[in-house]
């Protein structure tokens, strides 16, 4: 294959992606897989929430193993160099459209998740206004959690109107409830 072409694929690659979810979302196939991916899973737990670690990884072994041999010139060494300087900028990258640095704004990654359909739920309430049991699919997940909605609730929820107090009241005596392991 001709470097323009393997140019021109790579290239690609990242916008390809991104329409492909868009289109997968928009003709319904979306609801589909989000029913089979699972946060926890050992792909998404190794390989996913690790990437910049694999990333780095085989990077740098990559430029160790091509680069730094016994015996290297000068140019090898200002091609480490050179790949120090690049690592570092795509670690600045990595972290803003990851991480993000702007207030009021996602990361870029969660933009183009929101942008090609992707959402998520929080289900902390069943529909009888109980905590829902499966809330984050996990009980220490689920304990840490309550106990920040509690404590948001408890800080904030007393200058809320009579209507809403109701509400307000069993909201707080569920999570109490959840949190207790009534």
């Amino acid at each position: 294959m001709s470097s323009k072409w393997f140019n021109a694929i790579h290239l690609l690659v990242c916008p390809l992606t991104v329409l492909v979810g868009y289109l997968m979302n928009a003709y319904g196939y979306g609801a589909a897989l989000q029913a089979t991916l699972n946060k926890d899973g050992l792909v998404n737990a190794m390989l996913v929430k690790k990437g910049w670690f694999w990333t780095s990884l085989v990077g740098w072994w990559c430029i160790i193993r091509y680069r730094a041999v016994p015996g290297a010139t000068g140019r090898d060494r200002r091609h480490i160099v050179q790949s120090f300087k690049r690592y570092a900028i795509l670690t600045v990258w990595w972290y803003v459209f990851t991480q993000g640095i702007w207030f009021g704004v996602g990361p870029i990654m969660d933009l183009v998740f929101v942008y090609t359909g992707g959402h998520c739920h929080y289900d902390v309430f069943d529909d009888a206004g109980h905590v829902n049991e499966d809330f984050q699919g996990s009980v220490t997940r689920t304990n840490r959690a309550l106990a920040l909605i509690h404590n948001v609730l408890t800080l904030h929820g007393h200058h809320q109107e009579h209507r809403q107090q109701q509400l307000w009241d069993r909201s707080i005596g569920s999570i109490q409830g959840a949190l207790a392991g009534d």
